[in-house]
């Protein structure tokens, strides 16, 4: 008798998330449709890249290399731009094992896990977004997706998905996963993680190991939690 019980329960489970399943891509594709053009013109990796600038003042020698770096900014720090090459592949498994662990099979916004975070929320008081990798970025490079104080608006995390959708329509994995890590914050005065590998543990991103890889990608979730 539990056994059936417990079957009736998953079924209606799987019925509700599957109706708010049809539901979330019905509205998704009214509001796809009514989204401001602008989300659906991606800016290209290479400008991003090429506009990236770093705040640290640079010493150089007559010829052109850095003898030491001087921070003006004291606000935030950002370091220069790291290709994946020259990231560890340890801290580059540990953000996509945090943030966003079906990263390399969505095409920018994660239908499972939205459906996931949805119902979880019905039944639990720690809240969670669902946002991937790709919509956090389109929130890094549209301000105007990124909230003022608080969570975002339904407004703003449909056009997030909008343009994260776009994103990878031009964007490879690859490039998406390398913009990510160096424009988000992972402490407040972090930015990007040149600095934040520079910061906290005094070495370059490709010499990072497991343990710090776990460091820094969970400070991408609790940018204020201690180290």
């Amino acid at each position: 008798m539990a056994n059936i019980i417990s079957q009736i329960k998953n079924r209606k489970h799987l019925k509700w998330a599957g109706l708010f399943l049809l539901l979330l891509l019905l509205a998704g594709l009214g509001i796809y449709l009514l989204s401001p053009a602008d989300l659906k013109k991606p800016p290209l990796f290479e400008t991003v890249k090429n506009t990236y600038k770093i705040n640290d003042g640079l010493l150089l020698d007559r010829h052109g290399q850095v003898i030491q770096e001087l921070r003006v900014d004291m606000q935030g720090r950002r370091l220069k731009w790291v290709s994946r090459e020259e990231i560890s592949p340890a801290f580059l498994q540990a953000v996509i094992w945090m943030e966003d662990r079906r990263f390399y099979r969505h095409r920018g916004v994660d239908w499972l896990g939205l459906v996931s975070s949805a119902l979880e929320n019905t039944v639990s008081e720690r809240k969670r977004g669902g946002s991937t990798i790709t919509m956090q970025l389109s929130g890094l490079l549209r301000k105007r997706l990124t909230p003022r104080k608080g969570r975002r608006t339904l407004k703003q995390k449909w056009n997030q998905m909008v343009a994260a959708l776009e994103l990878e329509k031009t964007w490879s994995k690859d490039q998406v996963l390398e913009a990510y890590v160096n424009l988000v914050s992972y402490r407040v005065e972090l930015q990007g993680l040149s600095a934040a590998s520079r910061g906290l543990f005094d070495k370059d991103p490709s010499g990072l190991n497991e343990a710090e890889s776990l460091i820094l990608a969970a400070l991408i979730t609790s940018p204020n939690a201690p180290v």
